[in-house]
């Protein structure tokens, strides 16, 4: 079989037959490491960008501050149950809640940082939510079957705990998602930076960085230098900058590791609304039952006095 010689690349030959159709370049495997590393470098150089971490104090006086009495009013509450002679899981309950607080303090300081610590919004809004059935709880029950209302301190208890919690979510809330670095001036943020990535959580949830735009689009008319840029966010060029970064030499196994995330929490996300809408039902059902109950022991105790006329 004829062959030619097609060239020679540092110290390997390639030969290949005359009649293939193929071009195939080789490289020796030190060019690739050296291309490799070179692009690891560029891609690191990229992504090194300085930001300027300021935590306010009082956003750790706050969180610290309240952590700390909710931390030991919860131990002292458990504390007396267990004194008092109540169920043993009374106050291993409480002694639980007072962890959790336990944990909210001390977090703020071992890792303050200036963006939503979304942890510690975790568990204040388990706190509201259980705050809420709790209190919402006795209520119910006391207007619903004549059950007696707790004492009036377990009661403020409730309240200023359910009013703490609240106020540290407000909190959070206002803290901005993101810095700006030293290559983002903060005057061109809503104007030509897209204020979506420096907006707080609360503008994020609730799609208010948009207004300045609707705002400016309602009484002008907008032209193409009123609008912001992209997000980098969802710019090509840093989103396959990261993808490229990730360990995984599979494209399946990348993909997983950049959507995981999002595909947990879809599905997981999905699984609740599910569940909510078979819940619905089941609810208007028992609600359905209890008023039955009720009007049915009405008129159960008002037969006694109609037989006496």
């Amino acid at each position: 079989m004829h062959s030619r010689l097609l060239g020679r690349i540092g110290t390997s030959v390639l030969v290949l037959p005359y009649a293939c159709p193929l071009c195939i370049h080789h490289f020796p495997k030190s060019s690739e490491n050296s291309s490799t590393q070179s692009r690891s470098r560029s891609t690191k150089a990229e992504l090194e960008v300085e930001v300027e971490n300021n935590v306010p104090l009082w956003r750790t006086i706050v969180f610290v501050f309240i952590g700390l009495l909710e931390c030991l009013a919860w131990l002292g509450y458990g504390s007396f149950l267990l004194i008092t002679g109540h169920p043993r899981w009374d106050g291993i309950q409480r002694f639980l809640v007072a962890s959790t607080w336990l944990y909210t303090t001390a977090r703020p300081v071992a890792r303050p940082t200036a963006t939503p610590p979304f942890d510690l919004l975790a568990i204040y809004l388990a706190h509201i939510g259980g705050g809420i059935l709790q209190l919402g709880g006795y209520l119910f029950q006391h207007n619903a079957s004549g059950a007696p209302l707790p004492g009036t301190w377990v009661l403020v208890g409730l309240s200023v705990n359910l009013a703490a919690s609240v106020g540290l979510v407000v909190v959070i809330m206002g803290m901005p998602l993101a810095l700006p670095s030293h290559l983002v001036k903060k005057e061109d943020i809503g104007l030509s930076v897209s204020p979506e990535d420096y907006t707080s959580l609360w503008g994020w949830v609730s799609f208010a960085w948009v207004y300045s735009l609707v705002k400016r689009g309602r009484n002008t008319t907008l032209n193409e230098k009123d609008v912001w840029n992209l997000s980098p966010n969802m710019q090509s060029r840093p989103i396959f900058i990261k993808f490229s970064s990730l360990p995984q030499k599979s494209l399946l196994a990348s993909l997983w590791a950049a959507n995981s995330f999002d595909i947990l929490m879809d599905f997981l996300l999905t699984l609740c609304s599910i569940m909510f809408n078979y819940a619905a039902p089941f609810f208007l059902k028992r609600i359905l039952d209890e008023v039955d109950t009720s009007h049915e022991s009405e008129r159960t105790r008002a037969r006694p006095t109609f037989t006496l006329f």
